[in-house]
Formats: structure tokens, sequence, C-alpha cells
């Protein structure tokens, strides 16, 4: 029989005193007071009041929880002795931070999977998750005296990292087109070494923000909407102040052409790859960019960034690379606004009918780590978010 818990309480502020308090000089959050674990399905906790150590929590299936103590003598908080050997399972985290004023400050989360939630001082707060589980610094407004901090979390282990705003770094600027009008809905995505550390988008105001932690190295930053796109190259940030890097967007498309086979039929939901050519052989990291090929077999790669790449088509056990006299030919994109047009032609590799999935489909993440089609026939797909 499956039990659901529905606990909805709304907060309340009490004047005893507890242990799982963090002084914002000390940086990180060390102390705290954890529930569970619960099977994630099971538990549906929208508000919770503050509770102190040994505090009990019993739901419909007659089980209780206790609210235990843990105070972490490292920077992070290791929680796998509270999950009791379940998978899939929930806990949840209480504490507070003591400031002697009211003030902004940023937590950054390490740890933390996308299904997590947060709550300060009653108000849930959207937590934007990295592809390597970190959070974007989170901006938060504490007031003077204790805030509470609610985390529902299905980690292992997290670490949370308190900033003032004099040690982080923020960009922020217009994106606007080739006649000077502004932009709405552009997509940002700031780099370093190549790789996106931050995406975002530009506002209904045409103006986008990026805060992040101290990084050392100058940022490549770009914009794109549609067709349209520009860079800006070797940004530099300051600790406590916020750089403004305006972008003008213009005609991009960089590389595109058709897949066909013999008889001149179009390869259709074809992966079509980028890769820069200094990571071509590089298979410990993934530097390609990728695009799918249409219902009529075109590809378009929009607003490359200036290098040299090699292009490559994903057949189903091997590459078909862009060639000359049978060996791969690469290609360099100037910085400069200039369309190249790479024809491909292969024999057919696929049969029955393919479709491509995405989370606009119904895939969880874009990280998929297994697929399993049951007895049915269904497929279900495990990615990092659960199974779809």
């Amino acid at each position: 029989m499956r039990y659901f818990w529905f606990l909805i309480v709304p907060f309340f502020y009490s004047s005893f005193v507890i242990s799982q308090v963090n002084h914002i000089e000390r940086q990180y959050l060390q102390d705290w007071l954890v529930l569970g674990s619960f099977p994630s399905h099971e538990l549906d906790l929208t508000f919770l009041p503050i509770p102190k150590e040994g505090t009990v929590v019993t739901g419909t299936d007659e089980k209780a929880r206790t609210w235990k103590l843990l105070k972490s003598v490292y920077k992070d908080a290791h929680l796998y002795p509270f999950y009791q050997e379940q998978t899939d399972s929930t806990l949840y985290l209480f504490s507070q931070i003591e400031s002697p004023r009211d003030q902004i400050i940023y937590l950054t989360f390490t740890g933390i999977n996308y299904q997590d939630q947060l709550w300060i001082n009653e108000t849930e707060i959207e937590i934007q998750v990295s592809n390597t589980t970190y959070t974007y610094p989170i901006e938060v407004y504490l007031k003077n005296g204790l805030n509470v901090i609610y985390l529902k979390v299905s980690s292992d282990t997290i670490l949370c990292q308190m900033w003032d705003p004099s040690k982080i770094e923020t960009i922020t600027g217009q994106v606007s087109d080739s006649n000077g009008l502004s932009v709405a809905g552009a997509k940002i995505n700031l780099l370093l070494d190549d790789r996106s550390i931050y995406r975002t988008m530009a506002d209904n105001e045409e103006r986008y923000r990026i805060v992040i932690e101290p990084l050392s190295g100058k940022f490549d930053l770009s914009a794109q909407k549609g067709e349209l796109g520009a860079w800006y190259f070797g940004l530099s940030t300051e600790k406590g102040k916020a750089i403004e890097a305006n972008l003008s967007i213009r005609p991009s498309v960089s590389l595109s052409g058709l897949l066909a086979n013999f008889a001149d039929k179009p390869h259709e939901n074809v992966v079509v790859e980028a890769i820069p050519k200094k990571y071509l052989t590089d298979e410990s990291e993934n530097y390609g960019l990728y695009v799918i090929s249409d219902t009529n077999g075109r590809y378009r790669f929009i607003n490359l960034k200036p290098d040299t790449y090699y292009l490559r088509c994903h057949n189903r056990d091997q590459y078909i690379y862009h060639q000359e006299q049978k060996k791969p030919k690469s290609i360099f994109i100037p910085s400069k606004n200039s369309q190249q047009e790479i024809d491909f032609k292969f024999g057919n590799f696929k049969k029955g009918t393919w479709r491509w999935h995405s989370y606009l489909s119904g895939i969880g993440h874009p990280n998929v780590y297994t697929i399993h089609k049951s007895r049915d026939g269904n497929m279900w797909f495990g990615t990092a978010v659960g199974v779809t």
C-alpha cells in the first residue's frame, strides 16, 4: 500500500534558542537540522514550521521521522547517513542565518540537483543549476536577525557558501540589432576557456544580467536570436563591480548545407557536429557544437565562434567528415560574418521511422544515461533528473 503525506503548515517564528544558526561571518552553512529520508513521490511538504532538534514528524503511514542535528566540521554537509538505504529519496534541511543588519548577500550551492527546492523566509527561491550540479549565485535579501532556510534535496553531499556582494562578479548589458533597436529574448552565453559557464536571456527590457563567483581569466560572451548573433571577446571582470558589455547582433549563419543520399533524397534528423580543430583528438571532453538536419536534409550553424573547425555527420557507427582527398578538411570561420555552404552525400544508414526527442517532447533532461524498452513496447530514458 502506498501512503501519501500531506503536511501543509504555515511558517511561524519562535523565541526558543536553537543550535543550527550560521553567522554571516562564517561564509559556509555548516549547521543544519535534517529530516528524513522520504521516498520522493510520497511526500508533499510545501511549508514547514520552524523545528528544533528532536521534534518528531509522524505521517499517515505511522512512521516517525525525527529532526536530527548535523554540525559539519567540514565546509560541506555529508548527508548520506540520513538516507537509511533508501533509493530515490528526499531529505529536508533546516537552518538559519543570523545577520547583524538588513542586507543583500549571495548564496551558491554545490551538489544540488534540478528537482531540489529552496525556501528563504517563507519565499521559494528559483535555483538555477549548471551541468556540474553547481548553482549560479542566488541574490538573497536578509533581514536583521534570524533568517530561515529550508532545502529539499536528494543529494548525499551539499556545500552552501555565503558571498558578500563585493566579491561577486557581475556582467550586464543590452542587446540591439544593426539598426540600434533593442532585442528582447536573445540567448546569452558566457564562456571561459571555450566552456559555457552561464546561460541566460535578455529580458523584456532588452537587458541581460550575469552574476558569477570570482573566476580568473578572460571571458567570451555571445548573443543569439534566430539567425542573428554577435560575440564579445576577452571580457575582464572585477569583483564587486558591474561590467557593461553591450552586443549588437547581425545575420550570423556561419555554416549550412544539405545532407542527401546518392539518389539525392534528404537525410533528416541526422546529427551534424562542428568541432574546433584543437579539440579533435581530445575525447575526454566534449567541445563539439551540434545541430540536427531538418525534414529537407538542411542543417545550419548560427553564430559559431571564430575558429578553425572540422565538420562531421554522426553515422550509426562512425563519423562522416567533410573531406578533401579522403582526409578531414578543416574550415575556418572568420570574425566577420561569412556564410559557407558545405553539402554531404552518403548512403542510407537508418531504417524504419526515426523521431528526434528532446525536453520539448517530454525527455526530463538532455543528459540521457540509459535507455530501456519494456515488454509492452514503451521506451524509458534514464536522465540526470530521473526516469522519463
